[in-house]
Order: C-alpha cells, then sequence, then structure tokens
C-alpha cells in the first residue's frame, strides 16, 4: 500500500495553510474532455496555440497558477476514476481503456490468446466500484454540498454519481455527450430537461452551474463540471467555426475550426463561471480547477475535414490513447486567492491523483480509515509556491491492445527528469521493449536514452516492476500459443 506521508516542509505548509485560510473553501472542478496541452493560448506561451482564442482560460492562469507538467491517463473513463478514488486506475482499479461495450465487471488477464498474438493483454473495468470512498463522499462528510455536471462515464446506471457521494446529478453522460450531439435536442443524457431546440450542451451546463451557485452560496459546495467539450462528434457553434473557417493558416499547428469552436465554448464556459462567482463574492473563498483528461486527439477525425488532424500537441509526441506526453500530459489552472500568486507557473510535475490528498487537506477533511489505499500526494506546497514537495515517481499502467501513437500498449514510470516506457510483447521474441528519455531536455521525447544510461534504466525497471506487483497490476505476458514462439522453440 503506497500511503503517502508529508516531509516536515509539506507538514509545515500544510499548517501555514491552515491558519491563513480559516475555513475550508468552495470547491469549482472544471474537467475539460480531449482537452490537450497546447489546446489553449497559454498566456503566449511558445507553445501555445495562436489559433484558438482563450481569453479566459488566460485571464484564469493570469490571476492564478499554471502547472506546465500536470499529468493524466491516457484515456477519460481511468482519469475520472483516478480524480474521483485518489488511485492509478490502470494498476489498482484495472481500469486502463475507456469504458465500452468490451469492457467488463471482472477484469481478467487471459492466460492464452490465438495463435498470431504475440502477447496476452488484460481486460479493462467497466465501472468504478461503489466500494471505493469517493472524492464526493469524503467531502460530502466534511459537510460539503455535492453536486455533478455532465460526463461521468465510470458506469452505468448502478454507479452513477448520486450513488458515489453526489447529492444531485445532471445531463449525465458517456464518452460523448449522447445520441443526439451538443445540440438540442439532446438524446442519451439522463436527468437533463430538454432546452429549446438548437441549445449547446456546453452553456446549458455553464447556466446550470451559475444557478446552482446561485443556489448555494450560503452553503459550502463541490462542484465538478465534467464538460463534454472537445469530445467528438466535433460540433460547434456555427458563427464561431465561420469565425475560424477564416482563420486558417497551412502553416500552424492547429487548423480544424470546428475543433477551435468547440474550444472557444469550452472557454466562454469556464469566463461564465468565473464571472459568476464573482458577482456572488465568492471569489475570495472558492478554488476553482481546471484541467484536461487526456491529451488531444492528434490524427484526423472528423469525416468533414477527413485531411485534417483534430489538433496538434506539438512540441509533445502524440496525444490520447498513449502514454508519451502527448497522450498524458495536459492543462491544469488554479486560482484560489488566499494560497496562488498570480501569474505564477508551477514546473513540478502533479498528477491528477494528487487532488484526492489535496481537496480533503483543503477542506480540512480526515480520509476515511476505511479507505484501502490512494497514491497522490498533497500538493498544496506547490499551489502556494510555500515549499517544494519530496520527489516521487508518478505511474502509468495502460496495457492497451490497440495504440494511435505507440506501437504496443505499455506502462511507465517518471522519475525525476527520466521517463522509462516499458512496452509490452514488442521485440521479435514477444519480450517487452524499454524506451528512456530526459523529459526537461528532450519533451518531445525523440531520443531514447536506454542504451546509454543502463543503469538509470534498470533502476526505474526495477521501481516499475515493483509498483506493478504491490498495486496488484494485470500485467500483460508472452502468449504461450503464439505461432512463432512454437516455431522458435
Amino acid at each position: 500500500m503506497l500511503l503517502k506521508k508529508l516531509s516536515l516542509s509539506v507538514l509545515l505548509s500544510c499548517l501555514f495553510f491552515v491558519s491563513k485560510a480559516v475555513s475550508p473553501p468552495n470547491i469549482v472542478f472544471i474537467l475539460a474532455d480531449d482537452w490537450g496541452w497546447t489546446d489553449w493560448q497559454m498566456n503566449g506561451d511558445i507553445n501555445g496555440s495562436t489559433f484558438y482564442e482563450t481569453p479566459h482560460l488566460d485571464k484564469l492562469a493570469q490571476e492564478g497558477v499554471y502547472f506546465t507538467q500536470a499529468y493524466v491517463h491516457p484515456l477519460c473513463s481511468p482519469t475520472r476514476a483516478a480524480l474521483m478514488s485518489g488511485k492509478y486506475p490502470g494498476a489498482r482499479l484495472h481500469m486502463h481503456q475507456a469504458i465500452t461495450s468490451h469492457s467488463v465487471s471482472q477484469p481478467k488477464l487471459p492466460t492464452i490468446a490465438s495463435a498470431n498474438k504475440k502477447t496476452c493483454f488484460p481486460q479493462s473495468r467497466n465501472h468504478l466500484p461503489l466500494s471505493e470512498i469517493t472524492l464526493a463522499e469524503e467531502l460530502k462528510k466534511a459537510g460539503y454540498q455535492t453536486h455533478h455536471f455532465g460526463k461521468w462515464h465510470l458506469g452505468n446506471k448502478n454507479y452513477y454519481p448520486t450513488l458515489q457521494g453526489f447529492d444531485s446529478q445532471f445531463a449525465v453522460g458517456g464518452a460523448g455527450p449522447g445520441r443526439g450531439g451538443y445540440f438540442a435536442p439532446y438524446s442519451g443524457l439522463d436527468d437533463i430537461i430538454q432546452g429549446p431546440d438548437g441549445e449547446y450542451i456546453a452553456e446549458r451546463l455553464s447556466n446550470e452551474v451559475c444557478q446552482k451557485l446561485e443556489d448555494l452560496q450560503n452553503e459550502r459546495f463541490f462542484i465538478y463540471l465534467a464538460h463534454f467539450n472537445v469530445h467528438s462528434p466535433y460540433q460547434g457553434k456555427t458563427d464561431l467555426i465561420q469565425k475560424y473557417s477564416s482563420k486558417i493558416d497551412s502553416n500552424n499547428k492547429h487548423q480544424h475550426p470546428t475543433m477551435a469552436a468547440m474550444v472557444e465554448s469550452l472557454d466562454q464556459s469556464v469566463g461564465q463561471v468565473m464571472a459568476k462567482i464573482e458577482a456572488l463574492g465568492l471569489s475570495d473563498n472558492t478554488m476553482i480547477i481546471v484541467m484536461g483528461d487526456n491529451g488531444g486527439i492528434h490524427w484526423a477525425n472528423d469525416k468533414n475535414y477527413p485531411h485534417t488532424r483534430i489538433t496538434s500537441n506539438a512540441p509533445l509526441r502524440a496525444g490520447k490513447s498513449c502514454f508519451y506526453e502527448g497522450g498524458v500530459r495536459v492543462p491544469l489552472l488554479i486560482k484560489y486567492p488566499p494560497l496562488t500568486e498570480a501569474g505564477r507557473s508551477e514546473h513540478t510535475p502533479v498528477h491528477i491523483v494528487d487532488f484526492y490528498p489535496t481537496l480533503l487537506s483543503l477542506a480540512q477533511a480526515n480520509i476515511s480509515p476505511e479507505k484501502d489505499a490512494y497514491d497522490g500526494v498533497n500538493i498544496i506546497p506547490l499551489i502556494a509556491n510555500t515549499a517544494k514537495i519530496e520527489q516521487r515517481p508518478i505511474y502509468c499502467h495502460f496495457p492497451r491492445t490497440k495504440q494511435i501513437g505507440a506501437p504496443v500498449g505499455g506502462s511507465y514510470i517518471r522519475y525525476g527528469d527520466y521517463k522509462l516506457c516499458r512496452l509490452y510483447g514488442l521485440n521479435y521474441d514477444g519480450t517487452d521493449a524499454y524506451e528512456l528519455y530526459n523529459i526537461e531536455q528532450d519533451p518531445g521525447e525523440q531520443r531514447d536514452s536506454s542504451t546509454l544510461l543502463p543503469q538509470v534504466s534498470e533502476e526505474l525497471k526495477q521501481m516499475l516492476d515493483q509498483w506493478l506487483t504491490e498495486t496488484g497490476a494485470l500485467v500483460p505476458h508472452i502468449n504461450p500459443d503464439w505461432t512463432n514462439m512454437t516455431i522458435n522453440n
């Protein structure tokens, strides 16, 4: 069990917070779907977009802190499970895949596969177990009003938000906004009253959240706004699509007008929620968090623009559905005036699992003794810029058979400047391959240093292997019925 202990400096920083912020803050967590690392202007940073227009997200960064190395899982359902549970989902929860009809209730690792497959890959879970003590459940016990809006994608109605610690749920959906798409009349969303024809779901979610903020202005609340933007199907407001169609530049890494329109609608939503919080006089006691759930889609995926990739995560490598940086590094913006310094960037690597202990600490809530494990660390010192946290490894277990941007499924460990990737069954003989990258010097992961730094590779390999064992991860193995194996023997 990898329960985390705070260093003395971190403990002192947390005590500083308690003395400085008398009452626990309200929390608004906005999670954007498929919103990649470069899918905003990034305050004019060289890696930001010159095509998308995101004034409200930039304003949030100017008024708060921007984490430049924030990590998630390569796909949506596992990232959401990580936020709710505080656990690395691929290893501990056996959920590495976005929940689909192929997911199962009790994942197993097959002992054999068909003869043409080198590797046996595990199944993936189709729900967040009710036995998990969620972030919402802990906050609710601490006196918070807890409310969910939008994408859930953590199981069917038997595992919906109101069964996982939320007082209410609105427009609950799976992978995307339902069969009806982004515009009303909606189809495939639960717990939503139809809006007028043509209403855009991002605007509806924002309006509902703002109404809830007004209703709860005298209460302590946790609002989880899980936008469908910018997931497929690619549907934006007509005027915005026209606007970006006139801006297309073949030399720009971002060229998809509908994607740009959807990003702007996301930005407008963030702005609307921020403005409501300010109008209600809640700014000084409300933490606003905006984060992506996985990297942006770096391939062509829209029949209306069949030759235009949805986005680009460059200079990062690959994107969604891949364990390289473009698939797991996302924007993270936090504003909480009692702690955050306006306009600061924080470069320490953090992970979405860190919000479990962090938000509970801010809420002055105890973690239930029944909680078996969590993998995050308290990042209040980084948010407040009062101390560094002890260097720790960040992990990912992603044994997915189908990859986009990588040859096979894999796992990785990020420790300090280095990241070691384990690629399951990639070698000709069916054994695993390894790649080592210095992320600080080579964020695009173009120079494999595994043969140049064998000692570093071996140390990280041992740490990764130990973690996979301790967490009970389902680890792929050579298929004993593989035809080539039989021939070679």
